[in-house]
């Protein structure tokens, strides 16, 4: 069955939008996935700044309880406060993030936990009085290692931890971007190799085909009926040009036999005077290659009135059929026989030499008077005068050839008919005793 062209037009473009649509859908998909990349590598990157902060409020705590301790300074107090209180805030900004895991939610337990015993012991260290800077020391020692050594080493830990997965993230989302590229690489090949599939495919199912037939109708509006449609498709296409080449051969043959109709005679089937001026330019080019003459010969029927008269039109038609049907049986290649009107017949006779055209015409003349029209019981004699001009010797063009035989079949019927007159002196004139149709009876 064949591909519709809604089809073959629509496949390529389907195709184009599917991969079009691919592309977007990728693109999509991957900047989905790269922004989700880089907000969880936003968020990692301030858990790690918020560690570093944690980091450094357990690091800057032990500094006012010292200086307590050594100094019995009343200010230490209040720095060792808003240290432990800078301290809860970044826990607790900490333990509010969205990326926090198991790992870090178990670490933030233990510095939670351990909050109320470092307040305890940093409580104890600020109510010494002065003078007990040994137990002081005591203190901060059991502070440093039991609390803040510890979470300063788990801090570490978490820190190592977090720079891992952002360098995990990182390759990642490279490599994410990476087969975005390949990934969209490919799809844009693939939408070119159809694009360009897609420009061929159509010039060859569309644009051509149409160029082909708008060159075509172009050619059959100038009259060019014989003009070839080359498209072998099944398609719409391809059928639009079948029917365009079968209304083409329709018209062709309505014209040919229009013109067949046109150019013959409908009595006698002889090709009309229609036809004459035509044949006879072919045949004077052909007879002056060969070095042959022609011979322009005027054919009169005698006495046709009196056929028509005594026995109907129907009956002179049939004798005029009977005359012409002899005219083409004595005729040779290159030889034409035309009716000229009325009774009258025109014949274009070829003749290697001279001396032929009186014999070639004589044995016509003859074979007409001796073989009647002959129907059943009915048999019609009938004769015929013959008026000869040649081409070159009497002129040459075709109307000075047609009077000049004309004035010579003039002649033949005031000599008597059936007999031949030439035109000129070269072809001697035969005679034969007038002769009118007579009826007679075929033998039982």
């Amino acid at each position: 069955m064949a591909l519709s062209i809604k089809y073959k037009a629509g496949a390529p473009l389907a195709a184009i939008a599917a991969i079009t649509l691919a592309l977007a859908v990728l693109a999509s998909y991957s900047l989905i996935k790269l922004q989700s990349i880089n907000d969880e590598l936003a968020s990692r990157f301030r858990e790690i700044e918020e560690v570093r902060e944690i980091e450094a409020h357990i690091s800057r705590l032990i500094y006012p309880h010292q200086k307590y301790v050594a100094e019995f300074d009343k200010n230490a107090k209040a720095e060792a406060d808003q240290s432990m209180a800078e301290l809860t805030r970044s826990l607790n900004e900490l333990n509010g993030m969205r990326v926090v895991n198991s790992e870090e939610s178990e670490l933030l337990g233990y510095v939670q936990d351990a909050l109320p015993d470092i307040r305890k012991i940093s409580g104890e260290i600020f109510s010494l009085p002065p003078g007990q800077s040994a137990h002081g020391i005591l203190l901060l020692n059991s502070l440093s290692k039991k609390h803040l050594a510890p979470i300063g080493e788990k801090l570490g830990q978490w820190h190592a931890m977090e720079v891992n997965e952002v360098e995990e993230l990182s390759a990642y989302s490279e490599s994410s971007l990476k087969a975005f590229k390949l990934q969209a690489f490919l799809l844009l090949i693939a939408l070119a190799a159809i694009l360009a599939f897609s420009i061929w495919y159509h010039a060859r199912t569309l644009t051509r085909p149409i160029m082909s037939i708008t060159k075509a109708t172009s050619e059959l509006a100038a009259g060019n009926l014989k003009h070839r449609i080359d498209i072998t498709s099944s398609d719409e296409i391809g059928l639009m040009a079948k029917n365009i080449q079968h209304m083409a051969h329709s018209l062709d043959k309505i014209y040919s036999d229009l013109e067949q109709e046109a150019s013959t005679d409908p009595v006698t089937g002889l090709a009309n005077r229609r036809l004459l001026s035509s044949v006879f330019i072919k045949e004077t080019s052909r007879a002056k290659r060969h070095g042959e003459t022609i011979a322009v010969v005027m054919l009169d029927i005698d006495h046709f009135k009196q056929v028509n008269d005594t026995y109907g039109h129907a009956i002179g038609d049939e004798v005029l059929k009977h005359i012409a049907g002899i005219c083409k049986r004595m005729l040779r290649e290159h030889d034409y026989c035309f009716r000229y009107g009325g009774e009258e017949f025109v014949l274009l006779i070829a003749a290697n030499r001279s001396a032929e055209l009186p014999q070639i015409v004589e044995r016509l003349r003859k074979q007409i008077a001796d073989t009647p029209w002959d129907k059943g019981t009915d048999r019609i004699a009938a004769t015929a005068s013959f008026g000869v001009s040649r081409y070159l010797n009497d002129g040459e063009r075709l109307e000075q050839l047609l009077d000049a035989a004309d004035s010579a079949l003039y002649q033949a019927k005031r000599r008597g008919r059936n007999c031949i007159v030439a035109f000129g002196p070269d072809i001697p004139t035969t005679t034969a005793p007038d002769s009118v149709p007579t009826t007679t009876k075929a033998p039982a």
